[in-house]
């Protein structure tokens, strides 16, 4: 997406850590100060890996996913589309977040940037944190052989977690790499308040020396998969009360 482009936050966007286990805590700041502090959420632009076709398509899938989920917890939701205008024209004003000849982010003009942009947000419509939602690559978790024996008994192929991957039982993966969902939830100051990722689809498997790849005419194409990693990476926010 050309505004995702604009303003792609690389710092704020390398969401690290697996995909969430059911102890696992995605808050930087307590829940309880969360609760208290966020009910209005604007959405900036999703961000993709280098190279992903149909960008405004699929970023328009996976944003409404994320958008009814989010309502679904009774959020107001400020759509990317409204965030992405005001960081373009105040970035543009400030001259650029990008510095010119070496390319790296000017911090300083990013952070006067994202206060006037969040400031504005505020003022408008009442914006109390912004959500950064992008894709990401990471490993899949490491397939058991038993994994692999119930596969093969039910003549499912190779799966993880409920996903089919391209292999066989006797071409046993020594790496999976698949597209996952992130979102990172930033306050109006800039400081995180959450953030977690869950994977969406299979798409690299490398096995004995080659590996197999999944065509990118192909991904994200499965809505179940896609709804369910929008569910993941909201269920632990507190739904809001009204």
């Amino acid at each position: 997406m050309k505004t995702a482009t604009l303003f792609a936050l690389t710092a704020l966007l390398a969401i690290g850590g697996k995909a969430p286990a059911d102890d696992f805590d995605p808050f930087s700041m307590s829940k309880e100060y969360f609760a208290a502090s966020v009910r209005t959420i604007a959405l900036a632009p999703l961000i993709f890996p280098a190279g992903t076709e149909n960008q405004e398509k699929v970023g328009a899938i996976l944003e409404a996913a994320i958008r009814v989920r989010l309502e679904e917890m009774r959020y107001t939701v400020v759509p990317s589309q409204i965030f992405g205008r005001q960081w373009v024209d105040f970035s543009t004003k400030l001259g650029g977040v990008y510095d010119p000849v070496t390319g790296e982010t000017r911090d300083e003009v990013w952070k006067t940037a994202y206060e006037y942009t969040t400031r504005a947000l505020r003022d408008s419509h009442d914006v109390d944190a912004v959500a950064y939602p992008a894709v990401t690559v990471a490993a899949l978790s490491v397939i058991s052989p038993l994994d692999l024996a119930y596969s093969a008994a039910n003549n499912e192929g190779l799966r993880w977690k409920g996903m089919q991957l391209p292999v066989h039982l006797y071409n046993r993966p020594q790496l999976v790499l698949g597209n996952h969902l992130a979102i990172r939830i930033i306050d109006l100051n800039g400081e995180r308040m959450y953030g977690v990722r869950y994977p969406i689809e299979v798409t690299v498997t490398f096995v004995a020396g080659s590996y197999e790849e999944k065509p990118q005419s192909e991904r994200f194409k499965n809505p179940t998969w896609i709804n369910k990693a929008a569910k993941r990476i909201t269920r632990y926010l507190p739904k809001v009360d009204r």
